[in-house]
């Protein structure tokens, strides 16, 4: 409950005075108040009354209040701004780590594939990345190396039934290219 608390000079008088609820007050006050925005960020506030001291008062305490307003609303904007932003960063981050497991696996996935090599310029073919060449040359060398295996075990087994000769040895590459097997070879088919 609010009480008047009049000065010394006003014991023992009777004094007028008048209630306002804060919404009549406030009502009152802007009949009183003039604005005016100019260049977008500057505000003029005017206050007109009978007496200059009580009206500059009034509108320092008002400008004063409304300078805490704005800073309260600019930090609460702020800070929810800030935790929309946090939320991005996490969503994203969790999305270049999926994109990044992706790519990864992808690449794990492609390495064994073969590649178009582009021409390359002279005086940079160092630069270019010779584990895939290698890679690609090591597998084609093991594929061949099958092959001739799989050749290899097949003459073998006809060779054995009596169903060809020890020349079908040389028609594999592995054997041609192995100088020990050809006079080996050699030996069997003049004997």
């Amino acid at each position: 409950i609010w009480v008047p608390r009049p000065g010394r000079d006003y014991f023992g008088r009777t004094l007028r005075f008048e209630l306002l609820t804060p919404r009549q007050a406030s009502e009152r006050l802007l009949k009183r108040l003039t604005t005016n925005l100019r260049e977008d960020n500057f505000l003029q506030v005017r206050l007109t009354g009978t007496n200059p001291d009580e009206a500059a008062s009034t509108l320092n305490a008002l400008v004063l209040r409304f300078v805490e307003e704005a800073a309260l609303q600019k930090r609460q904007k702020l800070t929810l701004l800030a935790a929309v932003l946090d939320s991005q960063v996490s969503d994203q981050t969790e999305k270049l780590r999926n994109a990044e497991q992706s790519l990864e696996g992808f690449r794990v996935g492609t390495v064994t594939m073969p590649r178009e090599e582009a021409p390359v310029a002279s005086g940079i073919q160092m630069t270019q990345n010779t584990v895939y060449s290698q890679y690609f040359a090591l597998r084609t060398e093991a594929e061949a190396v099958h092959r001739d295996r799989l050749a290899i075990e097949d003459v073998l087994q006809k060779v054995t039934t009596g169903g060809l000769a020890v020349d079908a040895f040389s028609t594999i590459p592995a054997v041609r290219e192995a100088p020990d097997l050809q006079r080996v070879i050699l030996e069997l088919s003049v004997a």
